[in-house]
Protein backbone atom coordinates (compact mmCIF):
# COMPACT_ATOMS: atom_id res chain seq x y z
CA UNK A 1 0.00 0.00 0.00
CA UNK A 2 1.49 3.37 -0.96
CA UNK A 3 2.06 6.16 1.57
CA UNK A 4 -0.51 8.46 -0.02
CA UNK A 5 -3.25 5.86 0.36
CA UNK A 6 -2.22 5.21 3.97
CA UNK A 7 -2.35 8.93 4.74
CA UNK A 8 -5.82 9.18 3.17
CA UNK A 9 -7.08 6.25 5.23
CA UNK A 10 -5.67 7.79 8.40
CA UNK A 11 -7.39 11.10 7.60
CA UNK A 12 -10.67 9.24 7.02
CA UNK A 13 -10.21 7.45 10.34
CA UNK A 14 -9.56 10.78 12.10
CA UNK A 15 -12.75 12.25 10.62
CA UNK A 16 -14.71 9.19 11.78
CA UNK A 17 -13.33 9.63 15.32
CA UNK A 18 -14.31 13.34 15.21
CA UNK A 19 -17.81 12.32 14.11
CA UNK A 20 -18.07 9.84 16.98
CA UNK A 21 -17.00 12.56 19.40
CA UNK A 22 -19.54 14.97 17.89
CA UNK A 23 -22.50 12.62 18.34
CA UNK A 24 -21.34 11.59 21.81
CA UNK A 25 -21.13 15.29 22.75
CA UNK A 26 -24.63 15.90 21.38
CA UNK A 27 -25.99 13.04 23.48
CA UNK A 28 -24.31 14.42 26.61
CA UNK A 29 -25.74 17.89 25.89
CA UNK A 30 -29.24 16.45 25.46
CA UNK A 31 -28.95 14.59 28.77
CA UNK A 32 -27.53 17.62 30.58
CA UNK A 33 -30.25 19.91 29.27
CA UNK A 34 -32.90 17.31 30.14
CA UNK A 35 -31.63 17.08 33.71
CA UNK A 36 -31.47 20.88 33.95
CA UNK A 37 -35.06 21.23 32.76
CA UNK A 38 -36.35 18.48 35.05
CA UNK A 39 -34.47 20.11 37.94
CA UNK A 40 -36.28 23.37 37.17
CA UNK A 41 -39.60 21.48 37.22
CA UNK A 42 -38.72 19.89 40.56
CA UNK A 43 -37.80 23.32 41.93
CA UNK A 44 -41.15 24.65 40.72
CA UNK A 45 -42.90 21.68 42.29
CA UNK A 46 -41.21 22.42 45.61
CA UNK A 47 -42.15 26.09 45.52
CA UNK A 48 -45.75 25.43 44.48
CA UNK A 49 -46.11 22.74 47.14
CA UNK A 50 -45.60 25.37 49.85
CA UNK A 51 -48.63 27.35 48.74
CA UNK A 52 -52.27 26.38 49.01
CA UNK A 53 -53.23 27.21 45.46
CA UNK A 54 -55.65 25.11 43.49
CA UNK A 55 -56.13 25.02 39.72
CA UNK A 56 -59.54 24.20 38.28
CA UNK A 57 -59.51 22.62 34.83
CA UNK A 58 -62.85 21.51 33.38
CA UNK A 59 -64.32 20.89 36.80
CA UNK A 60 -61.28 19.04 38.16
CA UNK A 61 -59.19 20.61 40.89
CA UNK A 62 -55.43 20.17 40.84
CA UNK A 63 -52.64 21.32 43.05
CA UNK A 64 -49.97 23.01 40.90
CA UNK A 65 -47.23 20.73 42.21
CA UNK A 66 -49.07 17.61 41.04
CA UNK A 67 -49.75 19.22 37.67
CA UNK A 68 -46.09 20.28 37.28
CA UNK A 69 -44.89 16.79 38.12
CA UNK A 70 -47.27 15.37 35.51
CA UNK A 71 -46.09 17.86 32.87
CA UNK A 72 -42.44 16.94 33.52
CA UNK A 73 -43.05 13.33 32.43
CA UNK A 74 -43.72 13.88 28.68
CA UNK A 75 -40.88 16.39 28.55
CA UNK A 76 -38.49 13.78 29.98
CA UNK A 77 -39.81 11.20 27.50
CA UNK A 78 -39.16 13.65 24.65
CA UNK A 79 -35.53 13.99 25.75
CA UNK A 80 -35.30 10.20 25.88
CA UNK A 81 -36.50 9.89 22.28
CA UNK A 82 -34.17 12.62 21.01
CA UNK A 83 -31.21 10.98 22.72
CA UNK A 84 -31.85 7.26 22.25
CA UNK A 85 -33.73 7.22 18.96
CA UNK A 86 -32.28 10.24 17.19
CA UNK A 87 -28.64 10.86 18.11
CA UNK A 88 -27.63 7.47 19.48
CA UNK A 89 -28.21 5.60 16.18
CA UNK A 90 -26.02 8.20 14.46
CA UNK A 91 -23.28 7.59 17.03
CA UNK A 92 -23.62 3.84 16.52
CA UNK A 93 -23.29 4.32 12.77
CA UNK A 94 -20.09 6.31 13.27
CA UNK A 95 -18.78 3.61 15.61
CA UNK A 96 -19.51 0.87 13.07
CA UNK A 97 -17.72 2.86 10.39
CA UNK A 98 -14.79 3.36 12.77
CA UNK A 99 -14.53 -0.40 13.23
CA UNK A 100 -14.40 -0.86 9.45
CA UNK A 101 -11.70 1.80 9.07
CA UNK A 102 -9.65 0.31 11.90
CA UNK A 103 -9.82 -3.17 10.36
CA UNK A 104 -8.41 -1.73 7.14
CA UNK A 105 -5.56 -0.02 9.02
CA UNK A 106 -4.85 -2.83 11.50
CA UNK A 107 -2.12 -4.51 9.44
CA UNK A 108 -0.28 -1.25 8.78
CA UNK A 109 -0.80 0.57 12.10
CA UNK A 110 -1.91 -1.86 14.83
CA UNK A 111 -2.14 0.96 17.40
CA UNK A 112 -5.11 2.52 15.58
CA UNK A 113 -7.79 0.68 17.52
CA UNK A 114 -9.59 3.36 19.54
CA UNK A 115 -13.11 2.48 18.38
CA UNK A 116 -12.51 -1.20 19.04
CA UNK A 117 -10.96 -0.55 22.46
CA UNK A 118 -13.80 1.72 23.60
CA UNK A 119 -16.32 -0.83 22.35
CA UNK A 120 -14.67 -3.66 24.26
CA UNK A 121 -14.30 -1.64 27.49
CA UNK A 122 -17.78 -0.10 27.54
CA UNK A 123 -20.10 -3.05 28.33
CA UNK A 124 -20.64 -3.69 32.03
CA UNK A 125 -22.50 -6.26 34.06
CA UNK A 126 -25.15 -5.02 36.45
CA UNK A 127 -24.35 -5.42 40.13
CA UNK A 128 -26.45 -5.06 43.27
CA UNK A 129 -29.11 -3.75 43.88
CA UNK A 130 -30.08 -5.09 40.46
CA UNK A 131 -28.60 -8.55 41.03
CA UNK A 132 -31.60 -10.22 39.36
CA UNK A 133 -30.11 -8.86 36.11
CA UNK A 134 -26.54 -9.72 37.04
CA UNK A 135 -25.84 -11.85 33.98
CA UNK A 136 -26.99 -9.09 31.66
CA UNK A 137 -24.21 -7.10 30.09
CA UNK A 138 -25.18 -3.49 29.48
CA UNK A 139 -24.03 -1.75 26.33
CA UNK A 140 -24.42 1.98 25.67
CA UNK A 141 -28.02 1.74 24.44
CA UNK A 142 -29.16 -0.24 27.49
CA UNK A 143 -27.29 2.17 29.78
CA UNK A 144 -29.19 5.08 28.22
CA UNK A 145 -32.50 3.21 28.70
CA UNK A 146 -31.63 2.69 32.39
CA UNK A 147 -30.67 6.34 32.84
CA UNK A 148 -33.97 7.61 31.44
CA UNK A 149 -36.04 4.90 33.12
CA UNK A 150 -34.69 5.71 36.58
CA UNK A 151 -35.53 9.42 36.23
CA UNK A 152 -38.94 8.53 34.76
CA UNK A 153 -39.63 6.30 37.77
CA UNK A 154 -38.74 9.19 40.09
CA UNK A 155 -41.06 11.54 38.19
CA UNK A 156 -43.92 9.03 38.20
CA UNK A 157 -43.44 8.37 41.91
CA UNK A 158 -43.40 12.10 42.57
CA UNK A 159 -46.58 12.64 40.56
CA UNK A 160 -48.45 9.73 42.17
CA UNK A 161 -47.31 10.75 45.64
CA UNK A 162 -48.37 14.36 45.15
CA UNK A 163 -51.65 13.43 43.48
CA UNK A 164 -52.51 10.96 46.26
CA UNK A 165 -51.22 13.11 49.11
CA UNK A 166 -52.98 16.26 47.94
CA UNK A 167 -56.23 14.54 46.95
CA UNK A 168 -56.46 12.73 50.30
CA UNK A 169 -57.26 16.05 51.93
CA UNK A 170 -53.94 16.40 53.71
CA UNK A 171 -52.94 19.95 54.50
CA UNK A 172 -49.95 21.34 52.60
Amino acid sequence: MNNNLIEQKIEIWKKIIETQMHFNDLEMKVRNFGILLISAFIGGIGVSFRFHYQIDIMGLTFHPSALLSLLAIPIWIAFYFVDVYWYHPLLLGAVRQGIIAEKELKEILPSIALTHKIGSESPRKIIAPFSFLYRKELHSTQKAHCFYLIILAVLLTLFLSLAFFLSSGAKT
